[in-house]
């Protein structure tokens, strides 16, 4: 029943204009008699606002349009691939596999490879260890990391772009090779971005779309990019951080929502 209620409610408007709507009525109480539903539903109101808004403030590229379309012309699928209906089912699975992965549970038990990398650098921050590079531009750590065959980001995330980095480290943790940089990502405030293969991973984060979780005082974000699995980790503030990242994920939507609406006209 539990379960049920959660995914009635993953659909509920975070601006009350369901409020009165019979469909929600019963997962509502539902919701207002257990602490635990009452709880993930605030936090998915909560989550659904801050994407909203982020939504409303970004500016989409004029030539988005044309961009996608060049790349769909040089890749031109067999006709059934042109159904409006074949669109729709896929941006529907899309979207539902968005809601999932941003909603997974933040009471995940974290994975051996994320407590290691976090082992590290508290290392680094106790002084127990050094990083291996100390320099401000992500491209040279980057290079550094691609020469000694270490894993690494294909290209810096949007969500740090432009931000000066400190430093890297390539991390040895029973026998899974994980790499870290260091990111100044405010006056006094710093983010280290996390990599290791996807291959191996028992449990991989989802696609593109970042996972949200606390440990200790660890705010955390997990996602899969390609062959890799990443993770941001930083003791900022829990809405700065959540600001920082879902900035990512909003370009994400916003690139989605244009694909599918350009591609359903072609």
């Amino acid at each position: 029943m539990k379960e049920q209620a959660r995914l009635l409610l993953s659909a509920y408007r975070p601006d009350g204009r369901d409020a009165s709507d019979p469909a929600f009525a019963e997962a509502l109480a539902l919701a207002q008699r257990d602490p635990q539903l009452r709880s993930w539903l605030e936090e998915s109101q909560h989550f659904d606002r801050a994407i909203s808004e982020r939504l409303r403030s970004l500016d989409v590229p004029a030539d988005l349009r044309e961009t996608i379309l060049a790349g769909a012309r040089l890749s031109r699928a067999p006709r059934w691939w042109q159904s409006r209906r074949l669109w729709s089912i896929a941006a529907t699975i899309a979207v539902l596999g968005l809601a999932g992965s941003l909603l997974w549970p933040r009471a995940v038990k974290l994975a051996d490879w994320q407590i290691d990398s976090l082992a590290a650098i508290e290392a680094v921050q106790h002084g127990a260890a050094k990083l291996d590079v100390e320099n401000a531009d992500p491209a040279l750590l980057l290079e550094w990391l691609r020469t000694r065959h270490m894993p690494h980001p294909a290209a810096e995330p949007s969500m740090l772009a432009g931000r000066k980095t400190f430093g890297c480290k390539a991390i040895d943790a029973h026998g899974r090779t994980i790499s870290v940089i260091c990111f100044q990502v405010n006056s006094g405030e710093v983010a280290h971005l996390f990599t290791t293969p996807r291959a191996g991973l028992e449990l991989t984060p989802p696609e593109n779309h970042p996972v949200f979780k606390r440990h200790r005082n660890w705010n955390l974000a997990s996602w899969s990019s390609g062959a890799q699995a990443h993770m941001l980790a930083s003791t900022m503030d829990e809405e700065k951080f959540r600001h920082l990242v879902l900035n990512y994920v909003a370009v994400q939507i916003v690139q989605r929502a244009a694909m599918f609406a350009v591609l359903e006209d072609w």
